[in-house]
């Protein structure tokens, strides 16, 4: 059973993922360590009577939400029948994901840490709370983190030396007699319901595909993706869809032939690691289209493990010290700065050449994107929209070309028909039902996504809907523009205000205009009991929206 439990929650596989980091050095000291388990199957009323100790993996989603798979558990601890000597022979740590750009950063870990102290619980080492906008710093955090709890587990400081090899989370085994990719069959290569369950995936078709914005602005592409979902889909309006993209071709196939892995090849997968994006049996490039993230920044921990397999003295030496605390600064100008990905290290370092089976545990898995539902299942039935900026950037190195995210090249290319998995989850802006008061949404850029889906679901007329609408220029990038003067026209939206940041020599953005209709949003705010959403992008613009309504000075406004 071993001597620690590992329970994690995740949204989109970022906690999953930490825990197995964690979870996979440990077993050079326990062979019977099971591997982490999802907190949506334990049961918390065990907790009570757990000897082990308990690590508790958590990321925070949306504005401060613990993740779908948690909350029957934390439902349960806050239950208030439970004694504050309930959990008083549980020991536990904390490990929390968030990001340090929204106001309630790593919200669920806090609140877990807080409810098991009060209930008596022990802590052992202090949280860790990580930060996806830091990943320099989430490393060093967590470095520290696994050499305290080695130590307080077995005595230990360090898990293995820099020549170790841990046993492979994965074991592959070719298919006898079998080279034919068309006999394995990816997760989103099929519509049968059977070959997308286990991931709890739905599949849709592209209806269209077709730009948003100006396409002769460099820089600047914004696309409209209009999904026709194979198996009935019911959303609301705020409800978010994780898309799951595939690697570019070309990436890919230079892969495969760098690794001298052979493509065609079908193989069994089985292990203890987390589960894969595609099926088993599967050919290897399937593998390497679905699963294995390419294009993915490669962390300190990546390279840590990576110095392993280094056959060269030098290149493990230089793998070592990009992974050492004194590297730090170097491995930040190499795979941040310079935009290095996953599969450019591998080239960088030709003698690190490990089997498919440690390359399932090195190499990242592809991770879902999550991107507000822009229409309504109201108005247009078996059909999800995405709004989607496609990214595009150029790295500091010569002779690479222009670089595209993962997610912006899959979504840029699709075609009609193409088939793409997906999941709909709640989302965090929880709309009124009809009828209601007035409703303020902020919603810059791609963040006017969720605040289509609620005029499009609402159609009510003589509404008290008001919009805050900004992007740079209103020809460049006024997202659905001619449908939201439409809505307005039609009554269905009271107040339509844009912001176009770059038209005038003072940038103006939806904060700006918000303070220029302080009177009248003050009003309805505390004479009607108005609500106010905002989406888009973290930083200023919330934080000034906030500030806004929490000025002390609202009421004397109106």
């Amino acid at each position: 059973m071993g001597s620690c439990l590992i329970l994690y929650a995740t949204q989109s596989g970022d906690a999953e993922d930490m825990a197995v980091r964690i979870w996979s050095p440990l077993r050079c000291f326990e062979d019977s360590l099971g591997p982490p388990v999802s907190m949506g199957e334990y049961k918390p009323a065990a907790l009570a009577q757990e000897g082990r100790l308990v690590l508790f993996v958590v990321s925070t989603t949306g504005d401060g939400v613990v993740p779908d798979e948690m909350k029957i558990f934390w439902r349960i601890l806050l239950n208030k029948n439970l004694s504050n000597t309930a959990l008083a022979d549980l020991r536990y740590c904390v490990v929390g994901l968030g990001d340090s750009g929204y106001d309630l950063f790593n919200a669920a870990a806090r609140k877990l840490d807080k409810r098991l102290l009060s209930l008596g619980a022990t802590q052992c080492l202090q949280p860790v709370l990580c930060d996806a906008a830091d990943p320099v710093a989430t490393d060093k955090a967590m470095g520290e983190f696994q050499s305290s709890l080695l130590k307080l587990l077995y005595g230990q400081t360090s898990d293995t030396s820099p020549e170790t090899i841990p046993p492979p989370l994965y074991a592959v085994k070719a298919t006898p007699g079998v080279n034919n990719e068309s006999t394995a069959t990816m997760k989103w290569s099929s519509t049968a319901s059977a070959g997308v369950s286990a991931g709890r995936l739905s599949m849709a078709s592209v209806i269209s595909n077709t730009g948003l914005s100006d396409p002769s602005v460099e820089g600047r592409d914004v696309r409209h993706v209009k999904l026709k979902t194979i198996e009935p889909t019911d959303y609301s309006p705020g409800d978010v869809v994780y898309i799951y993209p595939r690697n570019p071709s070309q990436a890919v196939e230079s892969f495969l032939d760098m690794m001298n892995l052979d493509g065609h090849q079908v193989v069994e997968i089985e292990g203890q690691g987390p589960s894969l994006n595609v099926n088993s049996p599967c050919s290897i490039r399937e593998i390497v289209y679905g699963h294995m993230d390419l294009l993915g920044t490669p962390s300190r921990r990546f390279m840590e493990k990576l110095s392993a397999y280094a056959v060269e003295e030098r290149e493990r030496e230089r793998l070592s010290y990009l992974a050492s605390e004194e590297g730090s600064g170097e491995l930040y100008q190499y795979a941040v700065s310079e935009s290095r990905s996953t599969a450019l290290v591998f080239r960088d370092f030709p003698s690190v050449r490990p089997g498919l089976s440690d390359l399932l545990g090195l190499v990242p898995r592809l991770r879902p994107r999550a991107f507000s539902i822009a229409s309504s299942a109201r108005a247009t039935p078996g059909e999800v929209h995405i709004c989607a900026a496609i990214v595009r950037y150029r790295t500091s190195l010569p002779n690479l070309p222009e670089r595209v995210g993962l997610c912006s090249a899959f979504l840029s290319q699709l075609d009609p028909n193409d088939l793409v998995p997906f999941r709909v989850t709640r989302g965090t802006l929880n709309f009124p039902t009809e009828p209601c008061g007035p409703v303020i949404m902020v919603g810059p850029g791609t963040g006017i996504a969720p605040f289509r889906a609620f005029l499009l679901h609402s159609n009510r007329v003589d509404t008290k809907f008001k919009l805050f609408f900004g992007c740079r220029r209103e020809a460049e990038d006024f997202l659905f523009k001619e449908e939201l003067n439409s809505l307005e026209s039609s009554g269905r939206l009271s107040l339509l205000v844009t912001a176009f940041s770059r038209e005038q020599r003072q940038k103006v953005y939806v904060q700006d205009k918000i303070a220029s209709h302080s009177t009248e949003l003050a009003s309805v705010l505390v004479h009607d009991n108005a609500r106010i959403y905002v989406a888009g992008a973290a930083g200023a613009m919330p934080k000034a929206v906030r500030a806004f309504v929490r000025a002390p000075d609202l009421m004397q406004t109106t």
